[in-house]
């Protein structure tokens, strides 16, 4: 079983779970045991990159006259922009 200390664990935490799939990974405080990172007995689900590539089934309801705050189910860039348009609507013209 690996062992590793706490500040280690903190700093690597997504690695220490990751490598928890192989054998279990004991975090240990000042040389003592004080905690073990187990795998869960549930496989991954496998993700279908086609499926990430395909158009959205719905469409972004946001579109330029809609209030920043309705930004659910839109892309990244789309709610970026209509967050960015929101503000610089709130500064006002001379700022």
């Amino acid at each position: 079983m690996r062992s590793v200390s706490l500040a280690d664990a903190k700093a690597h935490l997504s690695e220490l779970v990751e490598a928890a799939a192989g054998s279990p990974v004991c975090i240990t405080r000042r040389g003592k045991a004080v905690a073990q990172i187990i795998a869960i007995d549930r496989p991954r689900k496998q993700i279908n990159p086609a499926t990430l590539r395909a158009p959205s089934p719905t469409p972004c309801p946001l579109s330029r006259s809609q209030p920043a705050n309705s930004l659910a189910g839109c892309g990244t860039k789309i709610a970026i922009d209509a967050l960015s348009r929101h503000v610089i609507a709130s500064r006002g013209p001379d700022q």
